[in-house]
């Protein structure tokens, strides 16, 4: 948990409405104790002494449907609102606060938010361990706002009060998640983590809160266990000199590491006396929390499985913890670890399968990348702790895996483990048959570039860091920083040329190497701020700063410059932002792409080759995935849409000439300066592609464009035509397209298969169905043509609007024969490089207000694919194959028969050895080692 000192600009970093303030309520309750209130503490000291050093631990799993007597709560006059009980995922119940008003309103301070908060009242603790579950929030609430805000509450006093003084405004040490830190419609959000005190049921001044906090985003749909802890450290006579508390995040499917940690020591827990400030160091309640945005907002959460003790469980050895729900089955001491890179295949994989002494794990099952393994497995005899190994033979090197583990009990109850791991090495990224594109490293000068530039940065036991108010560019202790060849500092001009960043004052000081734009770049990932303050008066006042940074994995090409040089990437970043990369490939290579980044959201960043015009070719898609923190490094492979095969539609997906829509087509009256490729339209009003080199962004995009390609249709009654020529009689086909509305439209659309150009027979028709504005809904229809067919066939996409210009969009359309629906999927993208080639690394989503601070890009890996040629001769004419599929799991090629002879060639960087050929099913089946 090292800690380095440095100064950092970062709107991100903002205070929370409800915790930091600035005021002190009047109303509070200070000052000397009454003998009567001397005498109730008394009591309490009296109480602690008598309990056991180690009494049993307070739990609660809400099963029994009701707050036992030993639960204290909020709900009054002041603050009223709801407690209830629903269904949690293993049978039993969980616990569900839901509060929309309170009376406190107009009382200009923070205690106007509607709360519950909810408490034990059976015993204090000093050094405390607090956890629970969170299962569901409501994403749906308010987001213009900085809350709500979802807490653990440990060290609780001040709960009963004068009746002057509402309850629900204790004094706390508080864990809280905020989902909505960025709200605005429709900007979405981002959230935080913050760990302090609350003074009077709201943070008063910076002595009053610990100010710590951090960028991590809660991911909807997903459930995660909360822990908080805080121990005294005392000197030799028992004063205390220090506290120290840590608040963690764990995944409910990841029990084995938290996704995020936020650490800090109070190093004035004894003077919260002064002035009638809390005392935080001593003993109190322990609880949980719910609590809204000022008046008129609204909070609803979902907890399950609380548990309050003296320290944390030992059952399970850090950094795992234990499942809330007593008997569970969970995996613990696994290797390897989750997020690891560079990892040993030689180390296979284990773990143990434990019910933490309750009834005997029955069933465990694993599967790599989607495969079932389990037959694979070595167990222990059946038992409540079974030892689980996997073969290193079944791993494959230079791979990503997607793993998961399932467990199930003699209750028949299951839990599932997702983790992800790579076997890639260092010393294979960076040899000559891969590329590495460092992402801090692009064009400048309008297509200048240095295709493998030295390692930069700052050295992490540099004293000075950069800051432009304060320290003049160049700044001192960076490395190769303006070192003529290795990194170039660039010009303003270079903005929409070499790369396009929307701008942004607050990171200018970010900008290390390139102080003329506003391009976030930094070591490692600043995962929290703890912000360090001192007494009021009449004790010397004075606030700091310190920042956890983590670090990805330290490759040789940092290191051999510096053991303290780390790893340097692109942070700041957002929707529609893109940087190019020229680099010289040093032959005809078929590489897969791999993203090294860190990410608070899932959203796809595309890859393009840029040519003369610019001609812009997608080559892909990666898929960030949502990891509560951008500190949480891994790989996201390239990916590409596979288009049916045997698909009767011609550029189902729209990405072809998507780039020569260049101006804003689609406009009533606008410019439409390109048809699109195999569609024709049947109408007068505007029409157009959104995607990479086109000027469409969100102006057409439902709320969630899912990053797909669309075309657009504004205006009642147009439609897109394409004609089929090759429709068979008495033939069931299956008919997929993805459709959307534009948001803030309430359009309608209608799909028709039409019997010829007269329009009139039909052999499908969807109807007028109303187009959704949140996102693209997929329809999988089916339909058999008659015995006589018409003469031109064709299929028309509609706007179906009743009036107006409401605009409906399509992507993704397919029609094939057979009665298996059609699905679009994707695969692996093989992008053949040779030469000087320039590519553009887009983040493929509209810019957003949350996107700004989700992000952390380290480096491209380029790595030899594994692809399969063929020809119809023996000694020439071998190309890549795009119709075989590879499952390196199973160690099988599969290919459509093609002809009466073909002949196939496998190429990779290792050694191969074709063990069987099969014919099956009309498909070439391979396997090989």
């Amino acid at each position: 948990m090292s800690e380095c000192v440095t100064h950092r600009k970062d709107n991100s970093m903002k205070s929370n409405r409800f915790p930091l303030t600035s005021r002190l309520s009047p109303r509070t309750i200070r000052g000397p104790l009454s003998s009567g209130r001397l005498r109730l503490a008394a009591l309490a000291v009296a109480a602690l002494a008598s309990l056991p050093q180690h009494a049993p631990a307070q739990t609660d799993n809400f099963n029994s449907g009701a707050l036992g007597p030993n639960w204290a709560t909020t709900l009054s006059a002041n603050y009223p609102g709801t407690i209830s009980f629903i269904p949690d995922p293993f049978g039993g119940q969980a616990l569900r606060l839901v509060a929309t008003t309170s009376a406190l309103s107009g009382s200009g301070n923070d205690q106007d938010s509607p709360r519950i908060m909810a408490w034990r009242t059976d015993r204090l603790y000093t050094n405390f361990y607090v956890a629970v579950d969170l299962l569901g929030w409501n994403t749906s609430i308010d987001r213009n706002t900085n809350g709500p805000l979802i807490a653990l509450l440990a060290r609780m006093t001040n709960v009963v009060r004068d009746p002057t003084v509402p309850v629900g405004r204790p004094d706390t040490m508080i864990l809280w998640l905020n989902y909505n830190r960025f709200g605005g419609t429709p900007q979405g959000t981002r959230g935080v983590i913050v760990m302090g005190h609350l003074t009077d049921g709201q943070g008063d001044t910076p002595n009053d809160t610990l100010g710590i906090q951090g960028d991590f985003t809660l991911n909807p749909g997903h459930q995660y266990r909360m822990v908080f802890t805080g121990t005294n450290l005392l000197d030799g006579v028992g004063a205390v000199t220090n506290s120290v508390y840590y608040g963690r995040v764990y995944d409910l499917q990841d029990l084995t590491r938290p996704l995020a940690t936020v650490y800090c020591p109070d190093p004035f827990p004894g003077y919260g006396g002064f002035f009638g400030y809390p005392v935080w160091a001593d003993p109190g309640y322990s609880g949980l929390a719910s609590v809204a945005d000022g008046t008129g907002r609204t909070t609803d959460i979902t907890f399950d499985n609380f548990v309050a003790a003296e320290y944390p469980p030992t059952s399970v050895s850090f950094p795992g913890t234990t499942n809330g729900e007593a008997g569970l089955p969970q995996v613990v001491n696994r290797t390897p670890a989750s997020y690891s890179n560079f990892y040993a295949p030689a180390g296979g994989i284990s773990f143990t399968a434990t019910t933490l002494g309750g009834g005997n794990v029955t069933t465990i099952k694993m599967f790599l990348n989607g495969l079932d393994v389990s037959s694979s497995l070595t167990l222990s005899p059946l038992s409540n702790s079974r030892s689980v190994s996997f073969p290193s033979s079944g791993l494959t090197s230079n791979t990503v895996y997607d793993a998961r583990i399932e467990l199930a009990n003699a209750a028949g109850q299951k839990t599932t483990n997702i983790w992800t791991f790579d076997t890639f090495s260092d010393a294979y990224l960076a040899s000559p048959v891969c590329m590495n594109i460092e992402c801090e490293d692009w064009d400048f000068g309008g297509g200048g570039h240095i295709d493998n530039p030295l390692a930069s940065g700052f050295s992490t036991n540099t004293t000075i860091y950069n800051d432009m108010n304060l320290v003049l560019y160049p700044w001192t202790g960076a490395f190769n920083q303006g070192s003529s060849g290795y990194v170039n500092q660039g010009t303003a001009g270079d903005l929409g040329v070499d790369f396009f960043d929307h701008g942004d004052a607050n990171r200018t000081a970010e900008a290390d190497f390139r102080p003329v734009g506003s391009v976030g770049t930094t070591e490692g990932c600043a995962s929290y701020i703890y912000v360090v303050s001192y007494p009021p008066p009449p004790y010397p006042y004075s606030t700091g700063y310190l920042n956890r940074y983590d670090y990805d994995t330290q490759r040789q090409k940092y290191s051999s410059v510096s053991s303290e040089l780390q790893e340097y990437m692109l942070e700041g970043i957002e929707g529609g932002e893109w940087y190019n990369y020229t680099r010289t490939f040093s032959s005809a290579n078929y590489y897969n792409v791999y993203l090294r980044y860190g990410s608070m959201y899932s959203m796809p960043l595309s890859l393009s080759q840029i040519a003369a015009g610019p001609t812009i070719n997608k080559l892909g898609e990666f898929y960030t995935t949502n990891a509560l923190a951008k500190c949480n490094y891994r790989y996201a492979p390239l990916m590409t849409l596979v288009t049916p095969p045997n698909s009767l539609i011609v550029n189902g997906t729209f990405a072809a000439n998507a780039s020569s829509f260049t101006v804003a087509p689609g406009y009533t009256g606008g410019s439409n300066p390109s048809s699109i490729t195999g569609w024709t339209l049947n109408g007068a009003g505007g029409y157009g592609i959104n995607g990479s080199g086109t000027s469409v962004g969100n102006p057409f995009s439902p709320v969630s464009s899912g990053g797909l390609t669309y075309a657009f249709l504004q205006g009642t009654g147009q439609a897109l035509v394409q004609h089929l020529t090759t429709l068979a009689p008495t033939t069931t086909y299956q008919l997929g397209y993805s459709v959307a509305g534009r948001a803030g439209n309430t359009a309608s659309y209608r799909v028709v298969l039409y019997s010829d150009n007269t329009f009139t027979t039909s052999y499908y028709d969807s109807g007028v169905q109303p187009a959704d504005s949140s996102g693209f809904v997929t329809v999988n229809a089916s339909f058999t043509t008659p015995a006589t067919l018409g003469s031109a066939p064709n299929i028309q996409l509609a706007n179906g609007s009743v009036a107006g210009d409401k605009t409906v969009d399509y992507a993704n359309v397919f029609l094939v024969a057979g009665s298996t629906p059609v699905t679009m999927t994707n695969q692996l993208a093989v992008v053949n490089l040779s030469g000087t080639n320039t590519l553009r690394l887009l983040v493929d989503v509209p810019q957003e207000e949350r996107t700004k601070y989700g992000l952390m890009l380290n480096y491209l890996a380029f790595v030899p694919a594994f692809v399969v040629l063929s020809s119809t001769q023996a000694a020439t004419g071998y190309a890549l194959d795009t119709t075989a599929s590879i499952n390196q799991s199973t160690r099988t090629i599969t290919i459509p028969q093609s002809g009466p002879a073909r002949f196939y060639r496998l190429r990779w960087d290792h050694q191969l050895i074709i063990k069987s050929i099969t014919l099956v099913g009309g498909n070439v089946v391979m396997t090989f080692q």
